[in-house]
């Protein structure tokens, strides 16, 4: 959810918000990705807190990003590799022969940065404006 910050940010000013996309990549977003998993679900959990409002709004952000599949083939599925159609079902018999394994997938990566605003900018930031004593929500999972 993301929500208009009501007036200048003071020190203390915190956000979070958890977005989930469960979906396919395209060869246009990442070919590697594409190509190894096809689709996963992909979430982001961010928080981001004003730390310093001297001459500007310094905000810390810090945002981890988290990825998880089953890497297992589904009939009626199909993707073409160098001119060639290679179906699921023909991937999913070499798992029922006892020459392919399905296995679960998943990594986490967090990154955190820092961003400055001009002191009486109202950003748009995420999650819920916490100067009036009400604590920023976990995130739903």
């Amino acid at each position: 959810m993301m929500t208009a910050v009501d007036g200048p940010i003071e020190v203390g000013t915190c956000f979070s918000d958890y977005q989930e996309y469960t979906g396919y990549f395209t060869k246009g977003t990442s070919e590697d990705w594409y190509y190894a998993l096809g689709g996963c679900t992909r979430n982001a959990e961010f928080s981001a807190e004003c730390v310093d409002v001297d001459t500007h709004a310094v905000v810390q952000v810090e945002v981890e990003w988290s990825l998880k599949d089953v890497y297992n083939w589904d009939e009626g599925k199909s993707v073409k590799i160098g001119g060639v159609v290679v179906e699921d079902a023909t991937l999913g018999r070499l798992h029922a022969v006892g020459l392919a394994q399905e296995y679960s997938v998943g990594g986490t990566r967090t990154d955190s940065f820092e961003v400055r605003l001009p002191k009486n900018e109202n950003p748009v930031c995420p999650g819920e404006d916490t100067r009036r004593g009400v604590t920023a929500p976990a995130p739903a999972r």
